[in-house]
């Protein structure tokens, strides 16, 4: 086969990701081999905004996408938030991304991380779910000519 499917998730488990912006794993899968291939990997994360800011400082909704550890991808929403302008926003948002990369033979971790920075709480700013639209997967391609 040439093209097979080496993961593919539709829930993540939900993360506290609020606070001072470091990046909390939300889903690492590790993935094997058996010869070098180049992997697609694409993700959608939805961002819960629970309680809306009203401090005037710009919001940060960051999504990371490690492959062995490295950071390839980061996606992001930003905004300011005012009440004077209603930009002081809640709801459901969502961090998309796509990356290929080639990968020899072996074991390899793929992971995404969640970041919002500036908030106050980190229960503020929850990453990952169950909700509609999310997924987390990837897809080998071998060369068998």
């Amino acid at each position: 086969q040439q093209m097979v499917q080496l993961f593919s998730l539709t829930t993540l488990p939900s993360v506290n990701a609020g606070g001072s912006g470091t990046p909390i794993s939300i889903s690492n899968q590790s993935i094997t081999l058996p010869k070098p291939a180049f992997v697609m990997i694409s993700y959608s994360v939805p961002i819960t905004l629970s309680v809306a800011a009203s401090d005037g400082r710009m919001k940060l909704l960051r999504t990371h996408l490690n492959i062995n550890g490295t950071n390839v991808v980061r996606s992001s929403n930003a905004y300011t938030n005012s009440t004077s302008t209603g930009t002081n926003l809640t709801g459901i948002f969502y961090n998309t991304g796509s990356y290929i990369t080639l990968l020899g033979a072996g074991t390899h971790s793929i992971e995404v991380l969640g970041t919002c920075f500036d908030f106050a709480a980190a229960s503020n700013c929850v990453q990952g779910g169950s909700l509609a639209g999310t997924s987390f997967q990837a897809h080998a391609m071998y060369n068998d000519f």
